[in-house]
């Protein structure tokens, strides 16, 4: 999401490589990525670019679920050194 890809990106984005179980369960989207490597028209079918909308969804808080690897966490503390 809103990422500059570069030519290292393959036009067809990402590829289980042959694996066709792998193409029924996979959710391959993007949204808003510029460069070279976001040519939408050149990725694999089963690819999609969310609305505005869908992103908004894409938060860290509903990616993680509620975890927070940092709750326990002491910053500046001694002890995490």
């Amino acid at each position: 999401m809103n990422s500059k890809l570069g030519g290292h990106i393959l036009p067809a984005g990402w590829d289980p490589r042959g694996l066709g179980a792998d193409k029924q369960s996979v959710y391959y989207a993007e949204y808003a990525n510029t460069g070279i490597g976001a040519r939408r028209g050149d990725r694999v079918p089963w690819s999609r670019q969310l609305s505005g909308d869908e992103a908004r969804e894409y938060t860290m808080e509903n990616i993680l679920r509620g975890w927070n690897p940092d709750a326990n966490v002491a910053l500046g503390s001694s002890t995490n050194q």
